[in-house]
């Protein structure tokens, strides 16, 4: 049976991802999608390859009440995700060095803010050492990695390959944890 707050967690859940549909919507450069497409799948499959590593090891994982934690993970993965990353890539300042930096830092204090709060309604569960300040330093790299990615995909997955393993080692994922 459901309790008053599954509800809320429910309805918060699906008010983020409409927001994040409506925004990306009004906002985002639709019709040149396809020029974003490789780094919306860049980000959507370096969650997937997370979930799928780290299956039995997790250091973070999304939660809902009524929906399974795989479900909700690919609400994100083909919705929730590829609509910010939409909206941050075709907004991206095109000149300006310290318009790119401020700009960037303002999409790690969003997603900052957004996991903090989603801590707040018991969406995400921490395990293994992981915490929100480990959120913030990820998403410090994944920034700018994803316009890296949008400039130079190959550089993009090298770095990306190095941080994961950085993480994977740091928080000693077992190898033998691995499905």
């Amino acid at each position: 049976m459901l309790t008053g707050r599954d509800v809320v967690n429910r309805v918060f859940r699906l008010c983020k991802t409409l927001i994040w549909l409506l925004v990306a919507y009004k906002w985002a450069d639709w019709r040149n999608y396809k020029k974003y497409y490789p780094t919306l799948l860049f980000m959507s499959l370096g969650d997937l390859l997370y979930n799928f590593t780290f299956y039995n090891f997790p250091l973070w994982e999304l939660f809902d009440p009524i929906l399974n934690v795989t479900f909700t993970t690919l609400l994100f993965d083909l919705i929730t995700f590829p609509a910010s990353i939409l909206l941050y890539l075709s907004l991206f300042p095109k000149n300006n060095g310290f318009k790119k930096v401020t700009y960037i830092l303002k999409w790690i204090a969003l997603f900052t803010f957004l996991e903090w709060i989603t801590l707040q309604f018991s969406l995400v569960r921490y395990s293994n050492g992981w915490n929100l300040w480990w959120s913030i330093a990820f998403n410090t790299f994944m920034f700018p990695a994803l316009k890296i990615h949008y400039d130079k995909p190959l550089l993009a997955w090298l770095f990306m390959l190095i941080v994961g393993s950085i993480i994977a080692y740091y928080f000693k994922l077992p190898l033998g944890s691995m499905k």
